[in-house]
């Protein structure tokens, strides 16, 4: 009986220090990547990966696609991401600083390929509690409105490339978007 308590003590164990460790992991490993894109590029500017970066940050993804992302930071001001994107299908996803994602959005649903979103920061449960007192003011609308319950996050923009000749044109196109601090 003894043997059997142990046993079933070790299986449970052995299925926290797992739940934990997939729990964890991701968002670490994101938060060390945004960290290290700010570092080599700063915040709030957009690039293109190459293959390398790409093959590293998204193994998922096919290695002739092409990957933009913008590593964004919202702790001092909002920041406006910019799209151009080519004709055809590709995806928009956000990733805040923990590897949640905020939010998506593909050429389906939005039916352009150049668009902005402005990325802030979310307000915690006093500031809404505040604002809730305050009349809305209407500000300027620059497009969609997302709003990151972290500091920092990931916009990456991708786009499945289906001939490896059409990839530098689409690398231009994508090189057109823009990641910067507003105004």
């Amino acid at each position: 009986m003894g043997r059997l308590f142990w046993l079933a003590a070790a299986v449970c164990m052995a299925t926290i220090c797992h739940s934990a460790f997939m729990l964890m992991v991701p968002a670490y490993s994101l938060d060390r990547s945004i960290s290290r894109f700010v570092a080599a590029d700063g915040a709030n500017r957009f690039i293109i990966l190459d293959h390398a970066d790409q093959q590293r940050l998204f193994p998922a993804y096919p290695p002739g696609s092409v990957v933009g992302v913008c590593a964004f930071d919202v702790s001092s001001s909002d920041v406006q991401l910019d799209a151009s994107l080519p004709q055809g299908f590709w995806t928009l996803t956000i990733y805040s600083g923990r590897g949640g994602v905020i939010y998506a959005a593909n050429s389906q649903q939005t039916g352009s390929h150049a668009f902005s979103i402005s990325l802030s920061l979310a307000p915690s449960f006093i500031d809404m509690i505040k604002q809730s007192a305050e009349k809305e003011a209407i500000g300027e609308d620059t497009g969609w409105t997302v709003e990151s319950p972290t500091e920092k996050g990931l916009a990456v923009m991708w786009y499945p490339v289906t001939e490896p000749a059409a990839r530098a044109g689409i690398v231009r196109h994508m090189a057109g978007s823009g990641c910067h601090v507003r105004a």
